[in-house]
């Protein structure tokens, strides 16, 4: 299995623009059997794929290609044999709503986008995730 990890420009520029890619490629996931998270914020897309790696890979390539996404860029790739997102299919959220992590379901996204933080130790990763983390209440990157 593999957990890859990105970020990208884009030009999608109204929240139903994001709300109509995020259910596109959520449905595409559940039937190809990737998960992670895409985070959104002011028009950069960070995403963590996990599955199969020629799917995951595939999915990263057709990424690569669409017109909504620029500047496509890898951030890490690494084997591993567990999920850390394995109930979601495309998990999204902004980083507004990482200001509220009392509600379970985020606690939980942060806990594993922590996780995979870690697990991934590159410090573009770091830079990345720090920006979308301003403002919760995780800033140390260790458990929430």
């Amino acid at each position: 299995m593999l957990r890859m990890g990105y970020f990208s420009a884009s030009l999608l520029t109204t929240a139903w623009d994001v709300t109509c890619l995020v259910e596109q490629c959520r449905l595409h996931n559940m039937l190809s059997g990737v998960t992670g998270i895409l985070l959104h914020e002011d028009g950069t897309f960070m995403q963590i794929l996990e599955g199969e790696a020629e799917v995951v890979e595939a999915v990263y390539r057709k990424i690569e290609r669409d017109p909504r996404h620029h500047y496509v860029t890898e951030l890490y790739a690494i084997e591993t044999d567990r999920r850390l997102f394995p109930d979601w299919p495309m998990a999204f959220m902004s980083r507004k709503e990482f200001a509220d992590v009392e509600i379970s379901p985020q606690k939980e996204m942060l806990a594993a986008l922590q996780k995979a933080y870690r697990e991934a130790g590159n410090a573009e990763l770091e830079n990345v995730l720090s920006g979308f983390f301003i403002g919760s209440k995780c800033l140390d990157h260790t458990a929430c």
